[in-house]
């Protein structure tokens, strides 16, 4: 199996995982994506609404307060990273967003977000969005995204949504067994990853 990055050449990158509950997501990321992260000393923050994730050393949890202001809470936290120009605060190497949908709910990106999104290249942090459905990905993550991670889908609009990134994606996506995903590169590499490997 490629790992988690493996195929970016050095560049920091948007990293999309969607699936149905169950699917697998919060094991890829537990199991594989963070203990990657880990082994190369990533600073890790994790916005986490639903209290799935314990900190730790290099990992931060970020715990949402309030689902309705969601969006604001992490603006005001990216600000407070994006706004150093001495570089006094120790940035991320990467953000990841667990229920993205609760976070990014409009189709625009506030201002330190949409700044964010488009420089991770030149802040050196990579940002990997998790969802239940494909459609809950803001547009801009999605259209951006380098890496991804799809897991099982089942509604007609994100069936149709991992079709138009790559064809044939959303039915094969469909049919996909429990826990078992594609791990796609650049919306044109995919590779088949069995629950069982």
């Amino acid at each position: 199996m490629t790992k988690y990055g493996e195929d970016r050449n050095g560049q920091n990158k948007i990293c999309v995982i969607t699936g149905l509950p169950g699917s697998g997501k919060s094991h890829l990321l537990k199991e594989k994506i963070i203990p990657e992260l880990r082994k190369q000393s990533k600073k890790i923050i994790c916005v986490d609404p639903n209290c799935e994730y314990k900190p730790s050393r290099g990992f931060m949890v970020y715990r949402i307060q309030d689902y309705d202001n969601a969006e604001e809470e992490f603006e005001t936290m990216i600000r407070y990273y994006m706004t150093d120009p001495e570089g006094r605060k120790k940035k991320p190497d990467c953000i990841i967003v667990d229920e993205s949908n609760v976070v990014f709910q409009k189709l625009s990106l506030p201002p330190y977000t949409k700044k964010l999104v488009n420089t991770l290249r030149h802040e050196k942090i990579d940002l990997v969005v998790v969802a239940r459905r494909p459609v809950d990905v803001n547009i801009t993550m999605s259209e951006l995204a380098r890496e991804r991670y799809v897991f099982r889908v089942s509604g007609v609009n994100d069936i149709k949504r991992l079709n138009d990134i790559m064809t044939g994606l959303g039915d094969e996506a469909l049919n996909l067994g429990v826990h078992d995903y594609f791990h796609i590169v650049d919306d044109h590499k995919k590779q088949l990853v069995k629950a069982s490997a």
